[in-house]
This record gives C-alpha cells, sequence and structure tokens, in this order.
C-alpha cells in the first residue's frame, strides 16, 4: 500500500533512548537505503499526533456530505449506514467518556458537537422507522438509499450508543428524550433474541453485562436481572 500511495512508513521500538528529534540512516554497505530527518522519539507520540485528525477533524469534514445536518459520510459513498454511524459513536464515546485530562477544553467541545452529530443520526433513524410503521424500537439501516431496511443489530447497537450519550451528555438526553429510544430499542432487541449461545440469549446477557458496568442499570433505564447471568 505505501508503494502504490507513494508513501512509506516504519514502526520502530526505541530502548534506551532518550526522547527528542534525530536523523536516522540505514545502510547497507555504502547505500543509504532509508534516511529520515525527521525521527522523533516520544512517549505516546503516535496517540498525540494523530487522535484529532482520526476523530473530529475527519467527521467534522464528513459531516457535510451527508446533506442531513446529522451523521457522516461512510465510506466514500453516498450511504450513512446505522452500524458506521453507531460504531463511530460509539468510539467517540469512548474517548469522550475515558479521555479525561487528554483534552484541552476546545477539542472536547468538538467532540461533544460529533457526538451530538452522531445522536441525532441514531435518533432519526428511530424516528423514520416509527412514522413509517415499523416495529416499535426499531431503527432504519440509511436515511440516504436504504430507508426500507430494518435490521436487527442496528437496534442493538443503536441501543448501546444512545446508552453512552446518555451517561456522557445528561442534558442533551433529557432533551431528546434518550431514554424512551433506548427502553424501546431494548424491548425490541430482547424480543429478537438473536446469537443465542446455547440456551442463553447471548445478545441479551451482553446488554446487560453493559448496562450494570457502566452503571446504568441502577438508573431506572433497564431493570438489571440477574437470571440471565
Amino acid at each position: 500500500m505505501g508503494k502504490c500511495m507513494g508513501a512509506q512508513w516504519w514502526i520502530a521500538t526505541f530502548k534506551g533512548v532518550a526522547e527528542g528529534n534525530y536523523h536516522v540512516e540505514h545502510r547497507l554497505g555504502a547505500e543509504v537505503m532509508i534516511r529520515d530527518g525527521r525521527c522523533t522519539v516520544k512517549k505516546d507520540i503516535l496517540w498525540d499526533d494523530t487522535y484529532n485528525y482520526c476523530s473530529v477533524d475527519m467527521l467534522q469534514r464528513r459531516f457535510h456530505f451527508t446533506g442531513l445536518q446529522m451523521g457522516w459520510q461512510d465510506a466514500g459513498t453516498k450511504w450513512a449506514e446505522s452500524p458506521a454511524q453507531s460504531s463511530m459513536l460509539m468510539g467517540l464515546l469512548n474517548m469522550y467518556l475515558n479521555g479525561g485530562e487528554l483534552y484541552d477544553e476546545q477539542f472536547k467541545k468538538s467532540l461533544e458537537e460529533q457526538i451530538i452529530v452522531g445522536a441525532n443520526y441514531m435518533v432519526a433513524t428511530a424516528d423514520y422507522a416509527a412514522a413509517k410503521g415499523y416495529a416499535t424500537g426499531s431503527f432504519v439501516h440509511d436515511l440516504l438509499e436504504n430507508k426500507k431496511v430494518v435490521l436487527p443489530n442496528d437496534a442493538s447497537k443503536a441501543v448501546l450508543s444512545l446508552i453512552q450519550t446518555y451517561q456522557a451528555l445528561p442534558d442533551y438526553a433529557e432533551k431528546k428524550n434518550l431514554k424512551s429510544y433506548i427502553l424501546k430499542g431494548w424491548n425490541i432487541c430482547a424480543a429478537q433474541r438473536l446469537l443465542s449461545l446455547g440456551s442463553v440469549r447471548f445478545k441479551e446477557v451482553l446488554m446487560l453485562i453493559f448496562f450494570h458496568q457502566k452503571g446504568v442499570a441502577n438508573t431506572g433505564i433497564v431493570q438489571f436481572r440477574g437470571d440471565y447471568c
């Protein structure tokens, strides 16, 4: 891939080397095979130099292409598929909920804005499904090209992403009534009983464990039922 794109990259582990900027050459005999005068050795440099571009910066650019004022362009196509949106939303929420002191206020504000962009899209897919008469708690697959497709897996991922949004942005969650979407989505996921593992309703167990770990089971969103586990 590097040769095709005209760019190369290497990964190296530095031991016993002080942080700083280095000039690196790799020689084979008298021939210089690799030369790089911008080699920086620093703790967490990969994260520090890329997390903004791999999250909010990228999404701020993709946001406009949906034409919906919510969600993000999906993989270069005119699609905004629900599982891709919910996965991205959960990634942002993991950054937001676990990043803490890693971010400055400007980045945190941008992160909140993009979380709302993704959560609004999840809510809109549920609203569209309800308006078209699909089963209560459904989420349509896509608001651009696949409005007639309704998949249970889309609902499960949407619910998980909205639960995390509920935790991260309580004021937004209250304004958008996310609790209602979570409960309805939870019920349809439970009714499907997909991904069975023997006699255990695997998806329900997975979601309940998630709720319990995040402390959501005690907030009134769902009742934690130990008999599943």
